[in-house]
């Protein structure tokens, strides 16, 4: 069975109706892939989500104490439950700040790929 990092952006756009990610979601259900994501894509996908469905900044959502008209019992967890979910630990964060220097990379993205390099080991 084939393991495929889901990043955030194809969960966003996924939300968003986007057919490209769509069709990429719909191939991954298809194949029986495992879809893997770590606690940052949940997180970034869990702050667009509130963005989509509020129509506001997850900020504004916050100040007004309305995330739980957003985020219910089961909505969006049906959907983030689907997904292995790979925790990031102290060592992880740590090498990812070596990616950063070394390849120019955003924080986030150099987490992303310090947990795939694990993977392939």
């Amino acid at each position: 069975m084939i393991e495929v990092f889901v990043d955030s952006s194809v969960l966003i756009e996924g939300l968003k109706g986007n057919p490209e990610a769509v069709e990429i979601m719909n191939t991954l259900a298809d194949e029986n892939a495992i879809a893997i994501i770590n606690d940052i894509v949940a997180s970034e996908f869990l702050f667009h989500y509130i963005r989509l469905k509020s129509g506001v900044s997850p900020f504004t959502v916050k100040q007004y104490k309305r995330i739980n008209e957003f985020i219910t019992d089961r909505e969006p967890w049906d959907f983030i439950e689907q997904f292995h979910i790979l925790p990031v630990d102290e060592e992880t964060v740590e090498e990812a700040y070596h990616l950063m220097r070394a390849h120019n990379l955003l924080p986030n993205d150099a987490i992303i790929l310090r947990i795939m390099q694990d993977k392939r080991n």
